[in-house]
């Protein structure tokens, strides 16, 4: 049996475009960055065309608003489910 705990959100139902923090991301003009609320993370789109998630302890790089897209949503799951 899997003991594990995922914690499902309206847009996995509803389809990822149309959550709010989706569209900010398919809209982010370069070095404009946008802040995570409620967790010291801001996102932004840089001038290769990267995407880039910052914190105070961490910089992580994607390739394509998915990409970042899905990391955000493993970081909102964990932390809603009381996960480091």
């Amino acid at each position: 049996m899997n003991d594990t705990m995922q914690q499902l959100h309206v847009y996995e139902y509803l389809g990822k475009e149309s959550d709010p923090l989706y569209q900010t991301i398919l809209h982010l003009q370069q070095d404009h960055p946008e802040f995570l609320l409620d967790s010291n993370m801001y996102f932004m789109k840089n001038y290769h065309d990267f995407y880039e998630l910052l914190s105070r302890n961490s910089h992580e790089c994607f390739a394509t608003p998915e990409a970042l897209y899905s990391y955000i949503s493993i970081l909102i799951n964990n932390r809603l489910l009381g996960r480091k």
